[in-house]
């Protein structure tokens, strides 16, 4: 996550559209490092938010941003 910020959104939708849940250091991973994405610029933020919330399960997705402390950040 450290050479990509924007790999942390990716695990959101990945997770959320293929129906798998995230290992507990991944998802450890992505907590700890959530604000890492404040360096991502609008328009890569804004794409990947994009096909995250028109994907299958947009709550998942909003129920975990909320978890990993990226609501705050974006």
């Amino acid at each position: 996550f450290q050479e990509d910020h924007l790999r942390i959104l990716r695990a959101i939708r990945f997770e959320s559209q293929l129906g798998f849940n995230l290992d507990s250091a991944t998802e450890s991973a992505c907590k700890e490092m959530s604000s890492l994405t404040s360096k991502l610029s609008k328009e890569r933020i804004q794409d990947e938010l994009l096909k995250m919330l028109l994907g299958p399960k947009p709550i998942q997705v909003i129920e975990r941003l909320y978890e990993f402390g990226l609501l705050k950040q974006l």
